[in-house]
């Protein structure tokens, strides 16, 4: 594995005007640093002074370019052996120094990654977060009694593996799903806890605690219990893993990508095989590129990203590497989101808008709207609406630019906007409403499109108030003068919202990749690319059409991707049949058993306790003392003294004692240092 073409960043002090890096996160070979604030961009953390310094990612060669690096940082952050690599901040100075060496072979800006943008705009206080934008009827605020289905399960057909699901679940075969995200409040009502665990590193909050709500919403998607409460997630009751990098109400913390490359391989160390990650960054980086080409292809684990909120062409990343499933976000009409990202790198669609789960418990707020027996989907609400419910007939108050007088006991209907090109507040809008004895207010957009808007009454107001798009409000509009019914409902202290954003896409496709890939055997029957492969063949776009930048392959089908895996497609059967005597098929599927958990491959015993699958499909002990690695038919390898295995049989090199492997035809007199490409000596 190796960086782009072997670049080398050239840093320098002069004191000249800064250059912004690249596309791909490398920063140009020129790129230099003045000492003035009108220079502090990119990757410089202090402007100011004699000697300013940046956050990198630097990689190496050798292991004295290793040592060269932690000597010259002020901050180690974080050591990245899998790819070679060091994040650190530097000063500029060391910069010179470091760029001199022969075995340091790319510097690049350590970007940036947050929680993605809200959809759409939210006040100041609420913005950096994907949640609390749209809305669905829920009578029963803060405990759902009666468990709810969201539409999304049915779209990805979830629902129809659900029994099988369960099965593995129980018997502890169900792929482990790891989520990069704000937190998971382990004691929800709705939220397993028993096969969670987590980190939040060194003198931060505990994963436990989500008071941001983003990933307790990611991981009620991906697995809320099936338990009559609540919702139901995509892959009930799945294994998680949560690493929590962002927290407060506010999603913050400071969050890079060799942050992320850290996360993500302590993913894969703590069991997890799915990486879901509802997060991103405008800027590409090649370490962070490399890290998921290196879990993906070398681990067996499947990255998946939100594709992102711009509503632009733009990519986001990680998204958009080649080694990790980027997903669009649909309604529940299956027509993409208008703030979805549209580009190559689009892999898949999910549900991601007005999807319902879990949030921590009190934090959820229920708005919903009824006209004429309608519950409307698409529904937001305007900070400072009191707590309600409030049912009347409709009045066509026009953009509520003036007290509507015949409002008495009824709802309005307002038009965003104004007819004159006026500035109206959307106070003064709901003043004039509540001023002629309105009882509630719905506010309909002026732009055409899905989009919905959530803003504020900068004072707390004497009525509910939601809003809805243009479309919805146009055809609530049609039913006026009759006498149909309007009731809007305002709540919150719930234990579950709806949220909308390619954030809430993605752990759809988690979901359906754990739900899967479990039914199939695991990652020890089938690896992440067929898995993948699979997903991306059987997903359906709405229209017929082939892949496009924005649907990419179709809209993820859990039931149809399960199908289409044959025996061959799983390793040729790796389960075995209830009595453990053969691998067995039937009609091209896989038949697992379910009940004995005596049956095995290599890969489900412990080969560092010298254990093996047997004939009988039964985990067993080789009986040979100093064994290094059981072989499937009993027998051993085992390491010469003073050998160290390195890409092949330790016994192999046949050399001296004391001397190191190389790989199975060399040695070294040495130490032998395995970085990228083939071991070397050192």
């Amino acid at each position: 594995m190796k960086f782009n073409s072997g670049a080398l960043l050239l840093l320098a002090t002069s004191a000249i005007a800064g250059n912004a890096p690249t596309d791909d996160g490398v920063l140009p070979p020129t790129a230099t640093f003045g000492a003035g604030p009108a220079q502090s961009q990119g990757p410089l953390d202090s402007a100011e002074g004699a000697n300013p310094s940046v956050r990198v990612i630097i990689h190496h060669t050798r292991p004295e370019g290793k040592t060269a690096i932690v000597q010259a940082a002020q901050r180690v952050h974080h050591e990245l052996d899998q790819i070679s690599s060091v994040a650190a901040t530097l000063p500029l100075a060391a910069m010179d120094r470091l760029r001199s060496r022969g075995d340091i072979e790319l510097i690049e800006v350590d970007e940036k990654r947050s929680l993605l943008d809200v959809v759409p705009a939210l006040p100041k206080h609420l913005r950096g977060r994907d949640i609390r934008v749209e809305g669905q009827a829920n009578s029963s605020w803060k405990r759902n009694l009666a468990e709810n289905t969201p539409f999304g399960i049915g779209m990805v057909e979830a629902h129809q593996l659900h029994a099988d699901y369960e099965v593995r679940r129980s018997a502890g075969q169900a792929v482990k799903v790891c989520i990069i995200d704000s937190g998971y409040e382990r004691d929800h009502e709705d939220l397993q806890s028993t096969d969670a665990d987590g980190y939040s590193g060194k003198g931060k909050p505990t994963w436990m605690d989500d008071k941001c709500g983003h990933g307790t919403h990611v991981a009620g998607t991906v697995g809320a219990l099936d338990n009559e409460l609540g919702v139901i997630g995509v892959a009930p009751g799945s294994p998680v893993y949560i690493i929590k990098v962002f927290d407060q109400s506010r999603c913050g913390w400071s969050f890079h990508s060799s942050d992320l490359i850290s996360a993500a391989y302590r993913c894969a160390d703590n069991g997890a095989h799915i990486i879901s990650m509802s997060l991103g960054g405008g800027g590409s980086s090649t370490a962070e590129r490399d890290g998921f080409k290196d879990l993906y292809e070398s681990r067996n684990v499947l990255p998946i990203a939100a594709a992102g909120n711009g509503n632009s062409t733009a990519m986001s990343y990680p998204a958009s590497y080649p080694s990790v499933m980027s997903v669009a976000a649909v309604d529940s009409n299956a027509i993409v989101a208008d703030f979805s990202q549209k580009n190559k790198e689009v892999d898949i669609a999910a549900p991601g808008v007005s999807v319902e789960s879990t949030v921590p418990t009190g934090t959820g707020y229920i708005k919903s709207l009824v006209v004429d027996s309608t519950s409307y989907e698409q529904v937001g609400v305007l900070e400072g609406t009191p707590d309600g419910t409030a049912t009347g007939a409709l009045m066509d108050c026009k953009y509520g630019m003036s007290v509507c007088a015949a409002a008495a006991n009824k709802v309005c209907l307002i038009q965003r906007g104004s007819d004159d090109g006026s500035s109206v507040t959307f106070a003064t809008k709901v003043s004039n409403c509540a001023g002629g004895g309105g009882i509630a207010a719905i506010i309909y957009n002026n732009v055409a499109g899905s989009d919905i808007f959530s803003w504020t009454l900068n004072e707390n107001g004497a009525i509910p108030v939601v809003s809805v798009t243009q479309g919805d409000g146009q055809a609530i509009l049609g039913l006026i003068p009759s006498s149909v019914m309007a009731t809007v409902t305002t709540q919150g202290g719930g234990n579950y919202d709806v949220y909308s954003g390619t954030s809430m896409a993605t752990p759809h496709v988690s979901g359906v990749a754990a739900l899967v890939w479990s039914l199939k055997g695991g990652p020890t029957a089938m690896n992440a690319a067929k898995l993948r492969a699979a997903l991306e063949n059987t997903a359906v776009h709405p229209s017929g059409s082939p892949r496009d930048n924005s649907y990419g392959h179709g809209i993820v089908k859990a039931k149809a991707a399960y199908d289409s895996l044959s025996c061959a497609d799983v390793s040729g059967c790796t389960q075995f049949n209830s009595a453990c005597q053969e691998p067995a098929c039937s009609s091209g599927t896989c038949q697992y058993n379910l009940i004995q958990n005596k049956c095995c491959t290599n890969g489900d015993c412990d080969q560092q306790n010298n254990e093996y699958c047997d004939s009988s499909y039964a985990c067993a002990v080789c009986g040979v003392a100093n064994c290094n690695q059981c072989k499937p038919d009993g027998s051993c390898e085992v390491c010469d003294a003073g050998y160290s295995v390195s890409g092949g049989s330790c016994s192999a090199c046949g050399k001296a004692s004391g001397e190191k492997c190389k790989n199975n035809s060399e040695c070294c007199s040495g130490a032998c240092y395995v970085g990228r490409g083939s071991p070397r000596c050192g």
